[in-house]
C-alpha cells in the first residue's frame, strides 16, 4: 500500500463569470509551488482561466490518495468491507420468509 500526495490544479466550469463549481483539469503535481506557478501561467489562463485570466493558489487543491498491491491488501487494511461482502452475500441465499424472520 502507498499513499501518495499531490496538488491538483482545479478549472472553475463557467469560463464566463466563474460561478460554476471547481472542476479537475487532470494536471497534478507533488510539488505545490508547481502546481500554483502553473496555475498562474498564461497556458492555464488560455485554457481554463475564467474570461481568460490566470488562476492563483485557489485553483491548488491538495489531495491524496491511496494505492493498494491487491484486494487481499485492501482486505487487511479495511476487515470491515470484505465482512460487509460476506453479509451480503449470505442474505443474498435467505428466502422472504427467512429475512423477515431474522428482521432484515
Amino acid at each position: 500500500m502507498e499513499r501518495l500526495r499531490f496538488f491538483e490544479v482545479m478549472k472553475n466550469s463557467d469560463r464566463t463569470e466563474g460561478r460554476g463549481p471547481l472542476l479537475g483539469t487532470g494536471i497534478a503535481f507533488i510539488n505545490k509551488d508547481d502546481a500554483v506557478t502553473f496555475a498562474e501561467s498564461k497556458e492555464y489562463a488560455d485554457r481554463w482561466g475564467v474570461m481568460g485570466t490566470p488562476g492563483g493558489e485557489h485553483d491548488v487543491w491538495e489531495r491524496e490518495v491511496v494505492v493498494f498491491n491487491d484486494y487481499a491488501e485492501f482486505n487487511r487494511e479495511y476487515p470491515q468491507h470484505e465482512r460487509e461482502r460476506l453479509k451480503r452475500q449470505a442474505l443474498k441465499k435467505l428466502t422472504q420468509e427467512e429475512r423477515v424472520a431474522l428482521g432484515v
